[in-house]
Formats: C-alpha cells, sequence, structure tokens
C-alpha cells in the first residue's frame, strides 16, 4: 500500500481473492451498505450509531466517487 486508503489496493487486494469489481458492482455494494448502516441504526437503541447516521451522506458520497475511479478514470 502507498497511501492510506488507496482504493485501487482494496481492488487488487479483492482480486486476489477472485473478487473482480466492476464500477457498478463497487457502487451498487456501497449504497447497499450505506443504507443498511442507516436502516439499522434507526432501529438500534444505541445512541452512538445515530451520531455517526450524520457523516453517512458525505462518506456515501465519497466512497461512490472512489468507486467512479475502478477502471482508472473518472466517469
Amino acid at each position: 500500500m502507498e497511501q492510506a486508503y488507496d482504493f485501487k489496493d482494496l481492488m487488487q487486494r479483492l482480486k486476489a481473492r477472485g473478487l473482480d469489481l466492476t464500477e457498478k458492482c463497487g457502487k451498487a455494494i456501497i449504497e447497499e451498505t450505506f443504507d443498511w448502516l442507516s436502516d439499522s441504526a434507526e432501529k438500534s437503541v444505541n445512541p452512538y450509531d445515530d451520531m455517526a447516521r450524520i457523516i453517512y451522506p458525505k462518506a456515501r458520497e465519497f466512497a461512490i466517487a472512489q468507486a467512479d475511479r475502478i477502471d482508472g478514470k473518472q466517469g
């Protein structure tokens, strides 16, 4: 790993395990994961996950932007 949170490094690790992700698949995983996190936080009695929900929109936006670069180009 050359830099922290390098999405290309994560993709290489997943490919090494036989998971060759496309941008479409990566974006779907991110969207469903954040929906799942939000739904879980809503049902949870723990107040800390409610606070974490505040950052979900920006974190989701960042993650999708990173997934958009899986093929090596933006868009």
